[in-house]
């Protein structure tokens, strides 16, 4: 599998070998939908695949499918930056603590 590519302030990621659902929950109640490509124990790198209605700084509640046809796993986060182009992505960095942050660490992947 090819690296994920990265621009250069994004933290350095772990590919996953098939991405990983995540519903992103705004304040509003909003849901933005996208694909974990890359993570690491602090942030994910997130394609968006629904509309791309997230700013950067925004804290915002995530439930990532893992895997797929298992219970979704709950966090916060804080949406760092935000790139338009073929492709609408997101970083996210992990604001909160406990056993589902030590859970992150199980959605696998490789080192990129």
């Amino acid at each position: 599998m090819p690296a994920v590519a990265t621009p250069t302030h994004w933290p350095a990621m772990q590919e996953l070998e098939e991405p990983r659902h995540i519903w992103i929950e705004h304040r509003d109640g909003s849901i933005t939908r996208g694909l974990i490509t890359g993570l690491s124990p602090d942030s994910a790198i997130v394609r968006l695949t629904g509309s791309a209605d997230v700013t950067a700084g925004e804290e915002v509640m995530v439930r990532i499918a893992v895997p797929r046809s298992a219970r979704t796993l709950g966090g916060t986060a804080r949406v760092m930056s935000v790139r338009d182009g073929e492709a609408h992505e997101c970083e996210l960095r992990w604001t909160h603590t406990g056993p589902e942050r030590d859970q992150l660490s199980s959605i696998g992947g490789r080192r990129a």
